[in-house]
């Protein structure tokens, strides 16, 4: 049998971290093992860790705080599995999705297997009642992979053999900015089902809905990590340039707050001038204007793209409330 290592990097989620857990060993797929990532919590998290007693399940308790990256390399120098599955802490997984997964990677050979989610609130009781059905199987490159799932890295089966020397930065917020597109690139196939397999909790005390300028500075210092690379094509990194300054330019209307935005501001509005896109062919309408007006704000440095560029989200808002 194949084994699948399951890593959780967890700090302070003593509401959640049972939940997640129990999630996975429930898996009808059997050859599992399961790192926990204690990145020294100060609630009750390492106390409820200390309770499992499943040869299934390693625990790690770090000796310092270093972030989801740093909690999440431990996890990967640990992992002797032949393929690696990432989960938050505080969410959930579908019981067959290890198993049917992997049925689906090794009749592939796919280096990637990436799947859905769906959302839900902590004050919920939710569990999965449905089949997984992997109908909608289709073959997808690293753009695509972006344009449907961002940059997140749970929710993915991934062949352990093609994480060789690809490690999350650590001490950081957004670190799987920097992780996710060094994956895609070592990637030579991949494929994506819309099938929702992670329940994904939100609106939960402790997560990042605030202090938006800093999450975007950290999304920034991503970038400028990326642009280190000297093996990633322009093109590539053009395109994730563009997708990281969609979320900033988004992300700052919706929560109102400008700071980075600031024409004044030269870590933006000078350091990434140069934004081109060759991939303009695969993103939706909505994108294309996006595109158009962030790169209009970012060369005229004129806050009525900026204005348009919010009355046009705000716009796209409101239309996907009314369905």
């Amino acid at each position: 049998m194949n084994k699948v290592s399951v890593i959780i990097a967890a700090y302070n989620v003593e509401e959640y971290i049972d939940d997640c857990i129990k999630s996975i060993l429930m898996q009808s797929y059997k050859d599992i093992e399961i790192i926990i990532i204690d990145d020294c919590s100060t609630d009750t998290t390492k106390e409820k860790l200390s309770k499992y007693t499943s040869e299934k399940i390693k625990i790690i308790f770090s000796d310092e705080n270093s972030g989801p990256g740093g909690a999440r390399n431990k996890g990967l120098d640990d992992a002797t599995g032949d393929y690696i599955f990432f989960i938050d802490s505080d969410d959930i997984l579908h019981p067959d999705a290890i198993r049917d997964m992997l049925q689906v990677s090794l009749k592939s050979k796919c280096d990637i297997f990436a799947a859905s989610y769906f959302k839900f609130s902590s004050i919920l009781n939710v569990g999965f009642s449905h089949k997984i059905n992997f109908s909608d199987i289709s073959k997808i490159d690293k753009i695509d992979f972006i344009l449907k799932r961002g940059f997140a890295p749970w929710g993915m089966l991934i062949k352990s053999n093609i994480l060789h020397g690809v490690r999350f930065p650590v001490h950081m917020v957004g670190e799987d900015v920097v992780f996710t597109p060094l994956l895609l690139d070592r990637a030579n196939s991949m494929l994506y089902s819309a099938e929702k397999i992670v329940g994904y909790r939100f609106l939960r005390s402790g997560s990042v809905s605030e202090g938006v300028t800093k999450h975007n500075k950290s999304m920034l210092d991503a970038l400028n990590i990326l642009r280190s690379y000297r093996n990633i094509s322009k093109e590539y990194l053009a395109f994730i340039s563009f997708y990281i300054f969609r979320h900033i330019y988004s992300s700052s209307i919706k929560y109102h707050d400008f700071e980075l935005l600031n024409n004044k501001n030269s870590e933006i509005n000078n350091k990434y001038i140069n934004l081109n896109l060759n991939y303009r062919d695969k993103l939706s309408y909505k994108m294309k204007v996006e595109f158009f007006l962030i790169r209009k704000h970012l060369i005229y440095k004129n806050n009525i793209f900026l204005f348009l560029y919010s009355l046009f989200y705000k716009f796209i808002t409101i239309l996907r409330r009314n369905g």
